[in-house]
């Protein structure tokens, strides 16, 4: 049951502010012209036409997936077909020229995290827009690439992603090439191994780098991260090497260092590392009781 709806119409938006008060309008660009309501916890988004038509503006969106719509009725307009490429499990720009990645970069990301979401695949036309435009992304602004790679991050299918996309990936995260060859597949099988919780997907994709702490630290700062999410991802990173404390002052150390509802984290952390290092583990769980 949804609770986010993308509407558009031909009315301006000014019209809207002035029959609803509580339109928000959001900052206008070439790429969105749009405002929102909010209705307790459902979110609805409204667009001016891209165009005079609907099916011009489906025409300028971004993905097939994303061009088909439906009217107060509930019928279904796809005057495209695009609804192929869903029972086909394939991401494909409506644009094939490219044109619509040199006017919004972030398209090239936001393939790639659906096709972690949804375990879709990217058909070559559009993979070969985002090789050859791959160099773009590298100027987009920290959050709103932190945006999409915080939902990759939390799916299954991140470490594929990762491995198949890599040079793209280099463009945002270009710390990750600070790694020994000999642990790639150590990196590869940390993500696959952590439970899907960001602050514990972070650790994992820095872990194995030669200085985790400094290169970690330079991308949070780049990607504009919350000061509690980077705390937290520093606090795991400090432990790779370093066993838990049982003593009484040292449980009250960790305890304050992570807060109670953050311990959890740690022995997942401590675990996941511990396995793909080849050390027992038996031990994590008297520890942690």
């Amino acid at each position: 049951k949804p609770t986010d709806f993308d509407l558009c119409t031909n009315l301006p938006l000014l019209a809207i502010k002035e029959q609803i008060p509580h339109f928000h309008l959001m900052k206008q660009t070439n790429i969105r012209n749009a405002g929102v309501i909010r209705i307790d916890d459902t979110v609805m988004e409204i667009s001016e036409f891209k165009g005079e038509t609907l099916e011009e503006d489906i025409q300028k969106r971004d993905f097939t997936i994303n061009g088909i719509a439906m009217d107060k009725e509930g019928t279904i307009i796809d005057p495209f077909n695009f609804e192929q490429d869903i029972h086909n499990k394939t991401i494909s720009l409506i644009d094939k020229t490219g044109n619509s990645i040199k006017e919004n970069p972030l398209l090239i990301l936001r393939a790639i995290r659906l096709a972690c979401q949804l375990d879709f695949k990217i058909d070559e036309a559009t993979k070969e827009q985002i090789f050859k435009h791959k160099v773009s992304i590298a100027r987009l602004i920290g959050q709103r690439v932190n945006i999409e790679l915080s939902k990759m991050l939390i799916t299954d299918l991140f470490p594929k992603y990762l491995d198949e996309y890599f040079d793209i990936f280099l463009m945002v995260l270009p710390e990750l090439i600070n790694i020994n060859y000999d642990s790639i597949e150590k990196r590869t099988k940390l993500l696959t191994i952590m439970p899907n919780n960001l602050p514990l997907k972070l650790a994992a994709l820095f872990t194995f780098n030669g200085n985790p702490i400094q290169d970690f630290t330079q991308f949070a700062n780049r990607m504009m991260l919350d000061k509690k999410t980077t705390k937290l991802v520093l606090a795991l990173l400090s432990y790779k090497d370093k066993n838990i404390d049982i003593s009484r002052t040292g449980i009250n150390r960790t305890i304050h260092e992570f807060n109670v509802q953050n311990v959890d984290l740690l022995f997942a952390y401590k675990k996941a590392v511990m396995e793909v290092n080849n050390d027992c583990t038996k031990h994590m769980g008297k520890i942690k009781e």
